[in-house]
């Protein structure tokens, strides 16, 4: 790997971190449910809320790339408002669909991103970080979905 791409790697795990520290906040309010001074009402809206708005930012953030010239297709433009929509739908239903509905969001999310990585339309070291970014937080969605049928089994 170049330093170039080295450092670019750096400064997304960092941005990365700081995404998504507060979701990461959410699974451990979760997990010590006892701890956090929130209602599970208020928590569970929370998670929902700022997990619409992380794919919401990597949606934008695909945006941008498609603003550029001869980036990106037609397809692209209907996947960005696909996910933006799906985001939205998210906050307006139950937990648990809605949940669901943000794995299969950022699911999409990181499959397209390794998939331009592998087409040569993202830099591949930006895909992979990318590709890390979005299993993560899908990783960590499936752990808030999981804890969250342990309390109310």
């Amino acid at each position: 790997m170049r330093n170039s791409d080295t450092e670019q790697s750096k400064k997304l795990l960092l941005l990365f971190l700081a995404l998504c520290s507060p979701l990461f906040a959410g699974l451990a309010g979760m997990l010590f449910s006892g701890l956090v001074p929130l209602g599970e009402a208020v928590l569970e809206r929370a998670v929902v809320g700022y997990s619409a708005l992380l794919l919401g930012f990597f949606s934008g953030a695909r945006f941008g790339r498609f603003l550029l010239p001869g980036e990106e297709s037609k397809r692209g433009l209907g996947l960005i408002l696909a996910l933006l929509a799906l985001g939205l739908a998210a906050v307006l239903l139950p937990f648990t669909i809605a949940i669901a509905l943000l794995i299969v969001g950022f699911g999409g999310q990181g499959a397209w991103d390794s998939w331009s990585g592998f087409k040569g339309t993202l830099p591949r070291a930006y895909a992979a970080a990318r590709r890390m970014m979005t299993w993560a937080v899908c990783l960590t969605l499936m752990a808030v979905l999981v804890l969250h049928g342990l309390a109310n089994a």
